[in-house]
């Protein structure tokens, strides 16, 4: 079935009240999740997406959102502790974003913009270690049993042995709500690329390209690396509202799970057709002036087409039916875009995982920042 850009166009989407309950049993460490029901299920699409932009100018990352009243947006520098400092995205799950920051001290910020909740996380002792660190990375994801949100710190590290230059994996993880860093034994040695997805209780990393290319795979519940290898050469991997999308370059393909092991861990594969969009002349788009950014309203995914033109366009796209509509862009002067899926999840249980210098000895850690979101109304 063929689209043409010319025949639709939507305004973004409407946000839904509901919350994703958090439970805390008395004397615990670490927050519980209660899963979603059905309403929350039915509830899940009516969220709003939270896009990602870095200016080309400033090299500053805006996450902004819409709904029928307009468009609200963060930009990361009003967090005041960022001031003098820069950080980069690394992970999502839930709603709530992760950085990492680059200058002042390696340590992961969480960030949930709907609730305007900023937390830094005590430093991993392995990003501070005077190591010959080659790249680093950070996932976030919760068990699928018992709903503890746990988060990982990855580093890929360079030492000469007999000679040879040799990479090695190191990782720890946290609890959140937790104070303590954990060391994790027997990490696969797997050169990953960084931004990890979260699907069905595992953080998935994908591998430089390989002869075959792998998935390094961390179970959350368990606290244990495992790696998939697959038969086809993918470029990247994308979120699609809490399941892994693996992109293919060649012909621009979605590969997806169709199945688990009983840990989770992704064990079968299926893929949509070939992406094939048209523009407005009834010329078809080469693959490779597409890019897939994530996941959508409705659980499209969104497309910017790499024409250079501005304003820049962007595509929602069903995978299923091949529907295509045109999508207006919130930031014309953004260069670099991503896509997730936003909740009103509250940072507030995972206080115990939370550090700042200045913070006063005896008091408690807010991540409450009033003010964070500006907004720009529809006139």
């Amino acid at each position: 079935m063929d689209v043409n850009l010319s025949k639709n166009k939507q305004i973004w989407f409407n946000v839904n009240k509901s919350v994703l309950v958090v439970l805390k049993q008395e004397g615990a460490d670490e927050a519980v999740i209660k899963p979603m029901g059905e309403e929350d299920h039915r509830n899940r699409w009516n969220m709003p997406i939270l896009v990602l932009s870095e200016c080309s100018k400033s090299a500053i990352e805006v996450i902004s959102w819409s709904n029928e009243e307009g468009t609200s947006f963060i930009n990361l520098k009003s967090i005041g502790e960022l001031k003098r400092d820069d950080a980069i995205f690394d992970c999502y799950c839930s709603g709530i974003l992760c950085y990492k920051v680059l200058w002042s001290s390696p340590r992961a910020i969480l960030l949930n913009p709907l609730k305007e909740e900023v937390m830094f996380l005590r430093e991993s002792p392995l990003q501070s270690a005077s190591l010959d660190t080659v790249l680093s990375s950070y996932g976030l994801g919760f068990g699928i049993d018992n709903g503890q949100y746990k988060i990982v710190s990855q580093i890929l590290v360079k030492n000469k042995r007999d000679g040879k230059w040799h990479f090695d994996n190191l990782a720890e993880v946290m609890s959140l709500g937790s104070p303590n860093w954990r060391a994790i034994q027997h990490v696969p040695n797997i050169q990953f690329l960084e931004q990890p997805v979260f699907e069905n209780g595992c953080i998935y990393w994908l591998s430089k390209k390989s002869a075959p290319q792998k998935l390094l795979v961390f179970n959350v519940k368990h606290e244990v690396f495992s790696v998939v290898e697959f038969p086809i050469e993918v470029d990247k991997i994308i979120d699609l509202g809490g399941r892994l999308g693996l992109v293919v370059g060649e012909g621009l393909e979605v590969w997806f799970s169709t199945s688990h092991d009983d840990d989770g861990k992704i064990n079968n594969w299926g893929k949509y057709d070939e992406i094939c969009i048209f523009g407005d002349e009834g010329k078809r788009i080469k693959s490779c002036d597409l890019e897939l950014l994530g996941v959508w309203n409705d659980g499209n995914i969104l497309i910017r087409l790499l024409d250079h033109i501005v304003p820049k366009k962007f595509v929602s796209y069903d995978l299923t039916s091949k529907r295509t509509t045109m999508v207006d862009d919130p930031k014309e002067d953004g260069h670099a875009y991503k896509t997730y899926q936003a909740h009103l999840f509250s940072l507030s249980e995972f206080c115990g995982s939370s550090k700042l210098p200045d913070l006063p000895p005896g008091k408690t850690y807010n991540p409450r920042r009033s003010g964070l979101i500006q907004k720009v109304r529809k006139i």
